[in-house]
């Protein structure tokens, strides 16, 4: 059968961005059920049920990939041990604020990321950072500042309260999240994806089962439900990250990030009835065209290339 990627002749950098924004897509999903659930029970419970349940869904592909003795490339198991560290923490931390701070808020905290991830990226992989890029992250994220000023101004207005300590919380899991990000990109092509999943998944659990039970409350059957879906569009999110990782350098995606404001909006507006602010489309404008100069570099690129000889010949 004809792969789905050659029959639509895509090239492997749109390849990469399609599943990079698949991602988004179900993270903003995530967030919004979080959010319902976090205000019943406790982060702790919260990621500890959703893992155990990634977990079992990823266990019998996982054991029948044993039974029938396919071997995968293994990577020492203390990177995946760093790994679901690295991933643990920040849920914690990302749990927390997200039940303090208003939705949109998060968000735009969120897209800290590829600011870290061009740090790190940098640092560890040695990737080389175009002008663009950087160029592009950094209008990205002055948008994000446009956003995050019409929400503090309202805060100082009396309107509503943000809590400091979650945007600290979500601060330095934007952090964590990038370097795992890094982490992941680094051993994508060493390791298989289930295998990455599965013990992703395995050991985010161990880590927080301790602390779960000792705050555990009984959950809602909505609550249950909830956490169920979680676990399913857990699995899918870092699937999509692994296989856009895949495809593409992990700077290059890095300002599709933002491409997550104007999904929060949007979902924002349809289950919360929110409606966006003045400020939150002039972010978005600035947002869209850091992707575009992402999009279009290697064209923009390439016609320079091709201008040079003529305007030689002209001149």
């Amino acid at each position: 059968m004809i792969n789905l990627a050659f029959k639509l002749n895509l090239d492997k950098k749109y390849l990469g961005i399609i599943w990079f924004v698949l991602s988004l897509v179900l993270d903003n999903t995530n967030d919004l059920i979080m959010k319902y659930v976090g205000s019943e029970i406790g982060a702790q419970q919260i990621i500890f049920t959703r893992f155990l349940s990634s977990t079992l869904i990823l266990l019998p592909f996982v054991l029948h990939q044993r039974f029938q003795g396919i071997s995968t490339p293994q990577t020492s198991i203390l990177l995946h041990v760093l790994r679901s560290f690295l991933l643990y923490i920040g849920m914690v931390l990302w749990c927390f604020g997200l039940c303090r701070v208003p939705m949109a808020t998060a968000t735009s905290i969120n897209f800290t990321i590829p600011i870290f991830i061009l740090i790190f990226a940098r640092l560890f992989l040695k990737e080389q950072l175009s002008f663009g890029k950087i160029v592009a992250t950094i209008l990205g994220f002055l948008g994000t500042l446009i956003v995050i000023n019409r929400w503090n101004w309202g805060c100082i207005q009396g309107s509503w309260t943000v809590n400091v300590g979650g945007i600290e919380a979500l601060l330095l899991s934007a952090m964590l999240f990038s370097l795992l990000d890094v982490v992941n990109k680094r051993f994508v092509n060493q390791e298989s994806t289930l295998d990455m999943l599965f013990y992703s998944g395995f050991f985010v659990t161990l880590f927080s089962s301790v602390p779960a039970s000792i705050d555990w409350v009984p959950p809602s059957t909505s609550a249950l439900i909830a956490l169920g879906v979680l676990g399913v569009t857990g699995n899918m999110i870092l699937y999509c990250l692994l296989k856009a990782f895949s495809y593409v350098d992990i700077s290059s995606v890095a300002p599709y990030r933002y491409l997550e404001l104007i999904l929060s909006s949007y979902l924002g507006y349809i289950v919360f009835s929110e409606i966006p602010r003045t400020t939150t489309a002039i972010g978005s404008m600035l947002i869209a065209v850091s992707t575009l100069i992402v999009l279009y570099e290697d064209r923009i690129k390439t016609w320079l290339q091709q201008k040079k000889p003529n305007m030689r010949r002209s001149g």
